[in-house]
């Protein structure tokens, strides 16, 4: 199996990350943009000091960190699920943490779903190459361990202690969707880097040379290994979402995500801060429309959403149309910071730092 992938050299520029504070879970409208001016400062600062009085005040309990779900399911995937399969998907994951070789299932039709390569290395990815699903009898469905269970159980503790410290380095368990979707896509791209070395073939293809496990433990890799990062650790999030891919100028891949129940394109890839002298990164690869997808290069109907696509080949591909702006104002813009105390993004257009206020 080859794989590839692409990046893009842009001559966008964004801020440092600084996300503060906690929220509240709600839906996000369009915002308002305000310029930053003197006035805007002195009253920012003034709001800051009061709020550190209340805060202080009222010992405002930290909110409970985020912990490892390796039961995850995905809404958008129901399409390709009939009963029973998630029963068995989660048998099967619970054995796999034990290292045993048998789980309950429902039926064999059941278990091919759950036990293929694609579903075991899209919601266990510490598991792809060690694990194989081995065959299926009389309600049981068997697994097979390519290397001692051992050392595969002490890299699935690896991987998911990695996924949590770095969840919670960016994200609250109360902040909102919205918040956990920006804080993440902010962080990936401050903090990973784009394997140009594996840009036209991946040169080593272990199970720890490639995919989103050495994506996760090296913070380096390609646009499907980044795409894989962001989307799993947004469901262990609780927000849903899928990979993509999109021919044109550029074979590429990136996230498809859904926030208050409406899907937007996500590209940590492009959006990474190394991409630019500055260091800064570019909000214009966060919560983008077909449209903008389309400006970037790519062709619509070339779109292929994973790992969906695997079982269901004939798409309407009319249903997963991204037609919602509701970020567009901040897609001119360099992130600065997130305050979720006030709500409110601030970022850098041109020469001037605004804000743009979120609900």
């Amino acid at each position: 199996m080859v794989m590839s992938g692409c990046s893009k050299k842009t001559d966008e520029t964004t801020g440092t990350t600084e996300t503060t504070g906690a929220g509240s879970e709600a839906s996000v409208t369009e915002g308002t943009v305000t310029e930053i001016t003197e006035d805007t400062t002195a009253q920012t600062e003034t709001e800051s000091a009061a709020s550190e009085i209340e805060l202080t005040e009222t010992s405002k309990k930290e909110p409970e960190p985020i912990v490892f779900d390796p039961h995850l399911h995905s809404a958008a995937l129901d399409v390709a699920c009939k009963e029973g399969y998630w029963e068995s998907f989660d048998n099967m994951v619970d054995a796999i943490m034990a290292g045993e070789d048998t789980f309950k299932c429902t039926s064999k039709e059941a278990y091919d779903w759950c036990a293929s390569d694609v579903v075991i290395n899209y919601f266990m990815p510490a598991a792809c190459g060690f694990v194989f699903g081995d065959g299926y009898e009389d309600g049981v469905g068997k697994l097979r361990y390519e290397k001692p269970k051992e050392e595969f159980l002490a890299r699935e503790k690896t991987f998911e202690e990695e996924s949590m410290k770095i969840l919670n380095a960016c994200v609250k368990s109360d902040y909102t969707d919205f918040e956990k979707a920006l804080s993440l896509y902010v962080y990936i791209a401050e903090n990973f880097t784009y394997a140009y070395e594996d840009e036209h073939e991946v040169q080593d293809q272990s199970p720890d040379g490639f995919g989103v496990y050495r994506c996760m433990m090296k913070k380096h890799g390609i646009c499907f290994e980044l795409s894989g990062v962001y989307t799993f650790l947004l469901r262990q999030c609780g927000i849903d979402s899928l990979k993509i891919s999109g021919d044109g100028d550029v074979f590429h891949e990136w996230s498809y995500v859904y926030l208050y129940g409406k899907p937007y394109h996500v590209d940590v890839t492009w959006g990474r801060a190394e991409n630019d002298p500055s260091g800064e990164v570019p909000l214009r690869f966060f919560m983008e429309t077909d449209m903008m997808r389309i400006e970037d290069g790519f062709v619509f109907n070339t779109f292929v959403w994973n790992p969906l696509s695997w079982w269901v080949k004939d798409i309407d591909k009319n249903q997963y149309v991204v037609e919602e702006n509701t970020y567009d104002a901040l897609h001119q813009g360099k992130f600065i910071a997130l305050d979720t105390e006030k709500k409110v993004v601030r970022f850098r257009e041109g020469d001037e730092e605004k804000e743009w206020k979120y609900e």
